[in-house]
């Protein structure tokens, strides 16, 4: 399990065109990563970041980043339509935060125990990058609470 070790460097750029580093961008707030491998995820994903953004939308020490992982080389001539794809469907204001990354995730999945690529994996790092929580899959209400905890304690650490 991930948790207790610094969250790898991972760079990647966002849908707004920026690149950006993770944990570095990530540096000094509370951040929330989400990795997904495939499309179908994205509802796991709001079953945990949706809750998460409720309880902190006015906390400016909190962050979210949500990082599809395209692995398959069949992505190198389509690139800028996934992209496209992407921003057409998520709010502009959303854009700096989704990071696409594309390339062999071999070593993150190894590193992060992302292990089953139809799930959605979640990251919740302190303001140094290091992982204070893990969740996969669709939310249930205990799985939201303990999220929601751990982030309120380290928000006001």
């Amino acid at each position: 399990m991930p948790t207790g070790i610094r969250f790898p460097v991972l760079s990647a750029r966002t849908l707004s065109g920026t690149m950006k580093t993770l944990p570095e961008a990530a540096a000094g707030k509370v951040a929330l990563v989400a990795v997904a491998f495939v499309r179908e995820a994205q509802g796991m994903i709001n079953s945990w970041v949706l809750p998460f953004e409720e309880e902190f939308l006015r906390e400016d020490m909190v962050v979210v980043y949500e990082v599809p992982m395209i692995e398959s080389p069949l992505w190198r001539p389509v690139r800028a339509m996934i992209d496209g794809g992407m921003r057409s469907g998520i709010p502009a204001g959303k854009h700096e935060y989704v990071m696409t990354w594309y390339g062999n995730g071999a070593a993150y999945r190894e590193t992060l125990g992302m292990d089953d690529r139809s799930l959605a994996y979640l990251f919740l790092l302190d303001r140094d990058g290091i992982i204070r929580w893990e969740g996969k899959g669709f939310a249930d209400s205990a799985g939201v609470a303990d999220l929601l905890k751990k982030a309120q304690e380290l928000v006001h650490q």
